[in-house]
């Protein structure tokens, strides 16, 4: 019999004792096993556990209830004497049907990647074959696993074999045998686990160069079945598609015979907010994923399919799918390599939380400097964008520190260290600071840079932008229209480069109080944005935040309210809940609020304002200070 050993599952008995024997049976099953006499430590057990499902067997029927409330609790067995549909006589019942239930809720929990989300998927495909492997890597991994399966002596003796037999014609195989292998890949590929990705990178490389050499065989057109369960969110969101492609988050693994994945299907669809999906996916070219043997074909890693057709029979859905090479492409041109261009992804995209994990990964794996400085900038620019300022600055002044070892701070490199430093110090609030860091770049990228680089012209951007916090009208417009020119004469008329120089320029109109020339402007901005970025970019935000700006001022208190709301909705999807952006956001809200003569919602905004910047900026800065009085203001009869 096959095992399925459930990495981050967990099995929780309440009021149940197992012998020795019996716990080492059902940790073929689920890894982890936690057992509670009492009910509350049980229910506050599982309120900070951090797996994704819970199967729990209780002695008590009307414990069932309980436990109902809970979305990660997947399944409740109620073991005792009473002869019942509802009740296990035996615990080699339950562990029976734990195996079948377990199978079922890993087979549910493979994610789809839908349209832009393929992106990922596609950029992971394209460094599998960069990921380098030594001697060490496998011997790496092995320890690595240990640390999840430490009470597990028969996953330890498999991870001490895996140690040392591996090699890496032997990927399938092993992929095969849904050991602890299989297990952590499905949730790797499920959370996008950074760290995990990375220890799996020569093993990912492996299997997948293995399947796709075996992929030329000649074999008649034919038809094999996948069958799963999705959220009915996700489920809905694929049913609405019309020729649209997909991506299963793993290395597929598909069946001849439809019925086995008609069951799964089925029984997928007997679970709460949960429907059954079958997939008919039609081979038809003579490049075919690799055949196990005469019942299942394992397809490469995140492979891509275009569907056909959508027919619901029943309670499930039928889905038919072709295989296809289309890719979503990402259009951000860059020259990094391997991990780096994974990490490139997860910053544009806003990922910031995985782009930290990821930067700091490479940070501690490279010896080489020059790779150094460029990790704790990006690092430095992840924790600017998260808020976290004094660890921005730390990063940055590190990455100064190797720079003057190695070299000097007279580089192209320490320019821009310098400047996002200076970008930390404007976000602060602390312009002044800020100004002299900026002028510090400057005079560095003007001594090595021509004339009409497009560096050079975001530098005279940044100037530009500060004295305008300063106050210094007479030096914003020169510096604003140096950057416009460089950038007009060297980048494509959509670049988001001349969007943003476009914008800064219509602030000027703002401060000027020419708001109908700075909406043409601003309107220009949000479309190259829209063209060129995607959709939950901290540009989009800004450029909805200007223009809810410009109609607050043109007294269209309904257009900015939309802008103002828009730009909100893409704040709180990327930053962390103490972002100042997030302030700045509930503070406009509660001024077109005012405006619009509802106090109490003035009221609750300018308090989530006031929250937000008390916990990131100095008790003393100004803004507090301001939206201070606006709620005492608002709270006045």
């Amino acid at each position: 019999m096959t095992q399925y050993v459930a990495q981050n599952f967990s099995l929780i008995l309440v009021d149940i004792i197992l012998d020795e024997n019996e716990l080492i049976q059902f940790r073929n099953i689920i890894n982890r096993i936690d057992n509670f006499s009492k009910l509350d430590e049980c229910i506050q057990f599982i309120e900070n556990i951090d797996v994704e499902k819970v199967f729990i067997i209780i002695s008590e029927f009307e414990y069932r209830d309980i436990f109902s409330d809970f979305d990660r609790i997947e399944l409740v067995y109620v073991y005792g004497m009473k002869k019942s549909k509802d009740f296990y006589t035996t615990i080699i019942d339950i562990y029976k049907t734990l195996e079948i239930d377990v199978r079922q809720c890993n087979q549910d929990c493979i994610t789809l990647s839908f349209e832009s989300d393929l992106i990922y998927a596609g950029i992971l495909k394209e460094i599998l074959p960069e990921i380098e492997s030594n001697e060490d890597s496998v011997k790496n991994l092995a320890k690595f696993c240990r640390e999840f399966y430490s009470d597990n002596m028969n996953q330890l003796n498999t991870i001490d074999e895996f140690e040392r037999d591996y090699h890496p014609q032997q990927a399938i195989r092993w992929y095969l045998r849904e050991c602890f292998l299989y297990q952590m890949l499905n949730r790797t590929f499920r959370t996008i686990d950074i760290e995990m990705l990375i220890q799996f990178g020569f093993f990912l490389r492996d299997l997948n160069q293995q399947i796709e050499s075996q992929n030329q065989e000649q074999i008649d057109n034919y038809v094999v079945y996948h069958g799963q369960g999705l959220p009915t969110k996700d489920a809905e969101k694929l049913v609405e598609m019309n020729h649209g492609i997909l991506s299963f988050h793993t290395f597929l693994l598909a069946y001849k015979n439809p019925m086995i994945s008609l069951n799964f299907a089925k029984n997928a669809s007997m679970k709460i907010n949960t429907i059954g999906i079958q997939f008919h996916i039609s081979i038809q070219s003579t490049k075919l994923p690799h055949v196990i043997d005469s019942n299942a074909v394992l397809f490469p890693l995140n492979s891509t399919f275009r569907i056909e057709n959508i027919e619901k029979i029943d309670e499930i859905y039928r889905i038919d799918l072709i295989p296809t090479n289309e890719q979503i492409q990402y259009d951000e041109k860059c020259d990094y390599t391997s991990w780096q261009r994974l990490g490139h992804f997860f910053i544009e995209t806003s990922q910031f939380d995985r782009a930290e994990i990821l930067y700091d990964i490479l940070f501690e794996q490279s010896s080489d400097a020059n790779e150094k400085i460029q990790f704790l900038n990006k690092l430095g620019f992840i924790h600017d964008q998260q808020g976290r300022y004094e660890d921005a600055l730390l990063q940055y002044q590190n990455a100064l520190d190797i720079q003057l070892k190695i070299s000097s701070t007279n580089t192209r490199t320490s320019a821009y260290t310098y400047n996002n430093i200076g970008e930390v110090y404007r976000n602060m609030g602390d312009y002044q600071t800020a100004l002299s860091y900026y002028k510090q770049a400057h005079d560095i990228l003007e001594d090595i840079l021509p004339f009409d680089h497009p560096d050079l012209a975001t530098s005279y951007n940044n100037l530009g932008l500060i004295y305008k916090q300063l106050g210094d009208r007479s030096q914003v417009l020169p510096y604003y229209e140096k950057a416009y020119d460089i950038y007009r004469k060297t980048l494509p008329l959509n670049h988001s480069l001349l969007a943003t120089c476009l914008n800064n320029i219509a602030g000027i109109y703002i401060d000027m109080k020419q708001y109908e020339k700075a909406l043409v402007l601003y309107e220009k901005t949000l479309k190259i944005y829209q063209q060129t970025l995607p959709d939950n970019h901290s540009l989009l935000a800004l450029a909805n935040n200007n223009l809810g700006l410009v109609y607050f001022n043109l007294k269209d208190y309904s257009k900015a309210l939309l802008f103002y709301e828009r730009t909100l909705s893409i704040r709180l999807n990327n930053l962390s809940e103490n972002h100042p952006s997030l302030a700045t956001s509930y503070n406009n809200l509660a001024w077109v609020f005012q405006n619009l003569g509802d106090r109490t919602k003035a009221l609750t905004y300018f308090e989530r304002s006031l929250a937000v910047l008390q916990h990131s900026l100095p008790a003393n800065h100004p803004n507090i200070q301001s939206v201070k009085q606006c709620i005492i203001n608002n709270s006045q009869d």
